[in-house]
This record gives structure tokens, C-alpha cells and sequence, in this order.
């Protein structure tokens, strides 16, 4: 008879459910208590890249298929998720709240998505999605929230991670990431940082023309930019367990980044035969310098072992940009070559600091039943100054040189009550939440209390069931970004002009989801999402400039359905297709004329990884959009695909990557637009076709894993 036993074994359980085993050493054991050695043996679950929950998505950042890729790319792999340039949206919902490491982070628009690009996937653990969060969190985000998870010593020991990536596409950019760890049974260390260095381009072909009959006029644009990009970012948290039931927690980040831009257009305006042409040279130049940070300190504090625990955290941010744009100009007529030179030259700055008080506290009544409670409060302050100096002929306008600086704080009190019950067949959470806002800025002064409730339902059949169905309400609201509300004006170029808007009000949103859950296999879920007082992205004409401006303007219905599936055919491959539809309705008033627009869309895509044995992993990612209909102009559908492969080198502990991206060069913003008497066409291109090689290489040390204190911040329960 042989007895078998594993000496120091490595069990590891994994959110999927899978577990990762790896024996060290097997043994045979013969009675007559002689030993011999069989083998070595490593056995290896791969882990599924999404994990399907009845309430949330989790999307597992492999570092094996993410070379070269930073979070708002990533996004866009996700099931449900569109990434439109500068735009996210979640089941076809604009607007997401996006988190970092359960905190959010108050961006928006072109400033969101600069922050998630100085994210490289290196730095990132997992990303949850929440479509209808419970009255715990925020209720900003009509889209929801997404929460990016970054990576995080969680094992005692020590590790160290090394990555160095190059991309090349018309131009070459370079990125070097490190993430580091250190973990015992009284405190734990992490940290990450990273440096990019590169340049991007971005293309632009316009065009637009009077329809009046008093007017007649067209302008054509073609413009080239290249756009040098530097940035640094460091990240450092430490958790000390002062006991086994309380622990405390410090966090900072710093990012430094400066991006130069130079940008060549051409410009042709049309009028009436009568007219001559008008001709425009413009060599413009920009710089953009972004210093950002935030210190975090928390405490948590479990009271027994039941669930019964307490949390507060204290929070300090502080964005600061300073934007400078020379805009040179040489004008000619057919009729006459000789130039006319005008010169606009803006300095623009924007400083916001927010700070952050909240508590959490949680008690079980019962075995399945819990209560939550909480309260939370924002301050914010931001300052925004804007000077314009104006020359003609080298020669200043004094009308022209103005100075200007906008101011507005505000703040947001909120309080939440929540109930959970999960036993038998049945799971019910109710929530209620009530945020009061303040806001005060230059010419403008309001308050409002507006209250949240959230409704969640799901029924299993079985108590081992494969079958889950769920249903979910929630109401959310979405405040002005804090630049969306400076009204300063910035030149794209002679002709186009974007400005915020301080008169912009918060936009609410009724978010009604019924979903289907099979295993980790099949996710389908349908939707219907009723926002008021929205805001939308505006086209203004005057005086031969275009003005593009967000205001409140209409109301959307929109209805739709998603399906998502994770399916192995074969152990070595995995298949990720999801489907979206969505049918969205607005109406609508903007400058006295009615706005009524319906359209529907479709997103198909599919994600596929193939494991081959020796270390290599194969991934190909496609994905293909339908037309868009907006509320005042048209998108053209588009299509891309992805491909990459990666090997693992110097016994695992290192990974060598090659990924394509945009293989077909396919990723072209198109888009048709009507105001009044004036019709455009915009078409845009990036630099998105290009190939990357990474190599990386990771130490871990004293991995052997006790039993470690529960941790209650984790997705499992920080996240609902």
C-alpha cells in the first residue's frame, strides 16, 4: 500500500472559483516507512479573463496580452463597455464614474481619459464593472461605476516586478513600469511607478457649408498634429494591522506629466462666385503641463467575526494643469497673395482640490440579513484663470487682451442606508441614499437635495442552481464636470472653438436591469434607462467659427440588451463574445429649434486566448460598431482588431510580449452633423495601427503563504 504526501503545498484560491495548486514536492511512502521520490508535479487552472457575478463584471488584466496597453484601452475589452475617444459608456449609458482602488477619481471627458491613458495595464490587477451600484457608493455616473483595481502585495513575502515596453506606429513611444511588494503578519507595502516617454499623431479632414441662401460660404480643413508626450506616476500604500480586528491604512499618488503639441493646417473658405477664396496657413503650438496628487489615510475595524465592522477614511486631491496655445495664422485671397498674419496666444490654468470625509459601518441581524449605514462629504474648490492676447500684423488689439478668472466651490453631504438579506432561494438589498449639494461659483449659486433609492432582487431555484436570475433599480445623478463649468473658450484652431458652460445643471437618470446568469458561461441582461435634463455636446456658428459647448438640452430614453459568454471549447482556449443593442430615443429644444432623433446600435465583439504548451499564450481581439445617431450629429460605424502573443522565459519568471494593435488601421472617428442652415462632416485618425515588444520580469520571495487576516475591503464585499 502507498500512502502519498504533499510536503509544502501552495494552495491559492482565486476569485474565479478556480484553484491554482502547485505541489512543490510528492512523496511515496511504502509501510516499511521507505521514501522515494516520484516527481515534481505543476498543476496549473488557467484563469478565466472575466469572471460573470449576478451584480458586478470582473475583468482580469493579464500581463500577458496587455503589453503596450493602458486602462482605457483595456476598457474597451470589456463586455457592455464602448470607448469612443474621450467618451465611456456602459450599456449604452454615458457618463461612468470610473475608481481607483475603490475611490473616485472626479474626472471627466478629455480629462478622464488623459488620466486613464498614464495608467499602463502593468500597473493594473483587475477592473469591476457595477451597472447599478447600491446606495453605498456614489451616485454619480448614470453609466454606473467602474472600479480599476491596481496591483497589491497580498501574499506575505516580498516581490518585485520589472516591465519595459516599446511601441511603434508612425512614431515610437516607450513605457517602463515597476510594481513592488512587501507583506508580513503586522504590515503590508505596495507600490507602483512608471515613466513614458513618446509621441502621438492625430489627423483631421473637415468640412462644412451654409445651406442660407443670404450665405452660401464652405470651408474645407486639413490638419496634421504631433504630439510629444512625457509623464511620470508613483504610487505608494502601506496597511499596518495594529490587531487582528483593526487595521490602518496610508496611501499617496503623485503623477507629473507635460505633453507639447504641433499642429499644421490648411484651410480653404469658400463664398459666392463674386468671392475670392480665402486661404489659411496655420503652424500652431501648444503645451499642456498636468501635476497631479492625493493622500489617503483609513482605518477599518472588524468587532467580532460575523460581519460587524466599521471604516472611516479621510481623503485630500489636488489637480492642477496649466495649458498654453500659440495659434499663428497667414491669410491670403486668391485675389490678392500678399498675407495677413494674425497671432492668438492663450494661457489657460485650472487648480481643483477636493477633499473627502466618510464612514462606513455595517452590523448583522441575523445569519443572512445585514444593515448598512454611512454618511460622506465632499468639498471641492477650483479656480480657473484664462488670458487672451490678440495681434494682427504683429501689431496687439486691445480689445482682444483680456484676462479673466472663474471660481466655484461645492459641496456634497451625503448619507445612505442600506439592507441585505441573502438566505434561502431569495437575495433582497434595499438602499436608500441622500446627497445635499451647495454649489457657489462666479455668477452662479444653487442647492438641491436629491434622494437615490436602489433595489436589488435575485432568485437562485437551487441552492447549487446554475441559475440565477436577477433584478436591479437605481437612480443616479451626474453633476457637471468641474472644467465642463469654466466658461473660458480655447482654439482648436481659427475656425473651431471649445468652451464650458457655468450655467450647466446636473442631469438624473431612472436605470432598470433584469439579468440572467448561467455559471460563469452566459450573462444576458435587458435594460432600460430614462435620463432627464441631459448633457450634451452642442454645435454653435458664429462668425464663420464653430463652437462646440455642452449643455442641457434634451431627454433620452433608451432600451436595450446585452449578452456576454465565457466559453472553453477546448482546455487551451477561450472565447469571450458579447453582444450589445441599444435603441435610444431624445427629444428635445436647442437655440428655439426641436431636437427628435431615434437610432439603434450594435457592438459585437469577441475576445479570444489561446494557450499553448511551453508558455506561449496567443490573444485576438475584434471588435465592430454600428452607426450612431446623437442629438445633433451622426457617427459612422467602425471596426478594428488586435492581435498579440507573449512567451514565458527564465523558468516563468520573466514574459516576453509582441502585440498588434488596429491591425486593419481601421479605428476612424467619422461624423455628419446638421445646425440650422449649416451642414459638416468631420473625419479624425490616430496613430492607433502599431506594434509593441515588452519584456518583463518578476522576483518573489518567501511566498509561502499562513492563514491571513480576512480582509473586507476586498471585490467580494467592499463592492456589493
Amino acid at each position: 500500500m502507498i500512502n502519498v504526501h504533499i510536503i509544502y503545498p501552495v494552495i491559492t484560491c482565486l476569485i474565479t472559483g478556480c484553484l491554482l495548486l502547485n505541489m512543490n514536492t510528492v512523496c511515496a511512502q511504502q509501510r516499511d516507512t521507505t521514501t522515494r521520490l516520484l516527481r515534481t508535479v505543476n498543476v496549473i487552472t488557467a484563469q478565466s479573463r472575466v469572471v460573470m457575478k449576478a451584480d458586478q463584471l470582473i475583468f482580469r488584466v493579464d500581463p500577458a496580452t496587455s503589453a503596450g496597453t493602458h486602462a482605457l484601452e483595456l476598457l474597451e475589452q470589456l463586455p457592455g463597455v464602448k470607448v469612443d475617444q474621450d467618451n465611456i459608456s456602459l450599456r449604452g449609458r454615458p457618463t461612468v464614474t470610473i475608481f481607483i482602488d475603490d475611490k473616485p477619481t472626479y474626472l471627466q471627458g478629455s480629462e478622464l481619459a488623459a488620466y486613464l491613458r498614464s495608467l499602463p495595464a502593468a500597473m493594473l490587477e483587475q477592473i469591476v464593472v457595477l451597472s447599478n451600484p447600491s446606495a453605498r457608493h456614489d451616485a454619480a455616473g448614470n453609466g454606473g461605476i467602474i472600479n480599476i483595481r491596481l496591483k497589491k502585495q497580498q501574499q506575505q513575502g516580498s516581490s518585485l516586478q520589472l516591465l519595459s515596453e516599446d511601441t511603434q506606429g508612425r512614431y515610437n513611444r516607450s513605457s517602463q513600469s515597476t510594481n513592488f511588494g512587501w507583506r508580513n503578519s503586522s504590515w503590508q507595502l505596495s507600490g507602483n511607478a512608471n515613466y513614458y516617454k513618446g509621441t502621438g499623431l492625430f489627423e483631421t479632414d473637415s468640412r462644412r457649408a451654409s445651406l442660407s441662401s443670404n450665405n452660401k460660404s464652405r470651408l474645407q480643413q486639413n490638419a496634421f498634429s504631433r504630439i510629444p508626450n512625457e509623464r511620470s506616476i508613483f504610487r505608494l500604500s502601506t496597511t499596518c494591522y495594529a490587531s487582528p480586528r483593526t487595521s490602518w491604512s496610508i496611501a499617496t499618488h503623485l503623477q507629473s506629466a507635460r505633453q507639447q503639441e504641433y499642429i499644421w493646417l490648411d484651410s480653404r473658405q469658400s463664398g459666392t462666385p463674386s468671392q475670392r477664396d480665402t486661404l489659411t496657413h496655420a503652424g500652431n503650438q501648444g503645451i499642456r503641463n498636468t501635476r497631479n496628487g492625493s493622500f489617503a489615510i483609513g482605518m477599518h475595524h472588524q468587532f467580532d467575526s460575523s460581519g460587524h465592522e466599521w471604516s472611516a477614511d479621510a481623503d485630500y486631491i489636488s489637480y492642477h494643469q496649466q495649458y498654453s496655445y500659440d495659434n499663428n495664422n497667414r491669410l491670403s485671397t486668391t485675389a490678392d497673395p500678399s498675407p495677413l498674419t494674425e497671432r492668438l496666444r492663450t494661457a489657460l490654468s485650472f487648480k481643483t482640490n477636493i477633499v473627502t470625509l466618510k464612514s462606513d459601518y455595517q452590523r448583522p441581524l441575523t445569519k443572512n440579513a445585514r444593515l448598512e449605514a454611512g454618511w460622506k462629504t465632499v468639498l471641492a474648490n477650483t479656480i480657473s484663470n484664462a488670458s487672451y492676447l490678440f495681434e494682427v500684423n504683429g501689431a496687439p488689439v486691445p480689445k482682444d487682451d483680456r484676462h479673466n478668472t472663474f471660481r466655484y466651490q461645492e459641496q456634497v453631504h451625503a448619507a445612505y442606508l442600506s439592507y441585505r438579506n441573502t438566505g434561502g432561494h431569495w437575495s433582497l438589498q434595499m438602499g436608500l441614499r441622500t446627497e445635499h449639494t451647495r454649489q457657489k461659483g462666479t455668477g452662479v449659486a444653487r442647492q438641491y437635495i436629491q434622494l437615490f433609492p436602489t433595489a436589488y432582487i435575485s432568485y437562485k431555484p437551487a441552492a447549487q442552481s446554475d441559475h440565477q436570475f436577477n433584478a436591479t433599480y437605481g437612480r443616479r445623478i451626474d453633476r457637471p464636470g468641474y472644467t465642463d463649468l469654466s466658461p473660458f473658450s480655447t482654439p482648436a484652431d481659427r475656425y473651431t472653438w471649445r468652451s464650458g458652460n457655468p450655467l450647466l445643471q446636473p442631469q438624473l437618470s431612472d436605470n432598470i436591469e433584469l439579468a440572467y446568469l448561467f455559471r460563469q458561461m452566459i450573462h444576458g441582461t435587458v435594460f432600460y434607462n430614462h435620463l432627464r435634463n441631459a448633457q450634451e455636446e452642442t454645435i454653435t456658428i458664429h462668425d464663420d467659427r464653430l463652437y462646440y459647448q455642452p449643455a442641457n438640452i434634451l431627454n433620452r430614453r433608451q432600451y436595450g440588451a446585452s449578452l456576454s459568454i465565457t466559453w472553453k471549447p477546448l482546455p487551451w482556449w477561450e472565447l469571450n463574445p458579447s453582444i450589445l443593442y441599444t435603441s435610444t430615443t431624445t427629444i428635445g429644444t436647442w437655440q428655439h429649434n426641436g431636437l427628435h432623433t431615434t437610432g439603434s446600435n450594435w457592438d459585437i465583439s469577441l475576445n479570444q486566448t489561446i494557450r499553448f504548451p511551453h508558455g506561449w499564450t496567443a490573444t485576438i481581439m475584434s471588435n465592430y460598431t454600428s452607426t450612431q445617431v446623437f442629438a445633433q450629429y451622426i457617427q459612422a460605424g467602425n471596426w478594428y482588431i488586435h492581435a498579440g502573443v507573449s512567451k514565458k522565459i527564465w523558468q516563468d519568471k520573466g514574459t516576453i510580449q509582441l502585440n498588434l494593435r488596429d491591425i486593419a488601421y481601421t479605428r476612424i472617428d467619422r461624423r455628419e452633423w446638421r445646425q440650422h442652415s449649416v451642414v459638416g462632416y468631420t473625419q479624425r485618425q490616430w496613430d492607433t495601427r502599431n506594434i509593441t515588444v515588452g519584456i518583463s520580469y518578476q522576483l518573489r520571495k518567501g511566498m509561502r503563504i499562513k492563514q491571513m487576516r480576512k480582509d473586507n475591503r476586498d471585490e467580494n464585499t467592499r463592492l456589493p
